[in-house]
């Protein structure tokens, strides 16, 4: 059964409200994030859990899925490769003996955590356009 325009614009009314709106559950996703640094993204806070970086990207690839059922757009077409649960990169770990600092690594590089946020807010705008 297809969703009515009506249901289609309450649904993205509701999901606007989740990413960058005033919410009635407290702070939306959006700024969830804001100040998350690429380490924080991808500390776990205990074993066979998520983490933030996995949880945006979780989040971001939902919003793609739900934008390309409204706009039949081929599936495949996400930035990363794969569907639902996406691995975030393992966090550095100085070697045995040496003190770690506070640079990134490659490992949990800036560029990569800002290419997850990023992603999350192009997914957003997109399923934002389709109605």
């Amino acid at each position: 059964m297809a969703a009515t325009a009506a249901e289609i614009r309450v649904l993205l009314a509701q999901i606007d409200e989740a990413y960058d709106h005033q919410s009635w559950h407290g702070t939306n996703l959006k700024g969830s994030l804001r100040g998350v640094t690429p380490r924080q993204a991808v500390w776990r806070p205990g074993p066979k859990r998520h983490n933030i970086w996995e949880i945006a990207t979780h989040a971001a690839y939902w919003k793609y899925a739900a934008w390309r059922r409204l706009t039949a757009a081929k599936r495949g077409s996400f930035a990363l490769d794969g569907s639902d649960w996406f691995p975030s990169p393992a966090p550095a770990r100085a070697p045995r003996g040496v003190r770690a600092s506070s640079s990134s690594t490659p490992s949990t590089s800036g560029c990569a955590w800002r290419f997850v946020i990023s992603a999350s807010r192009g997914c957003h705008d997109d399923l934002a356009a389709a109605n």
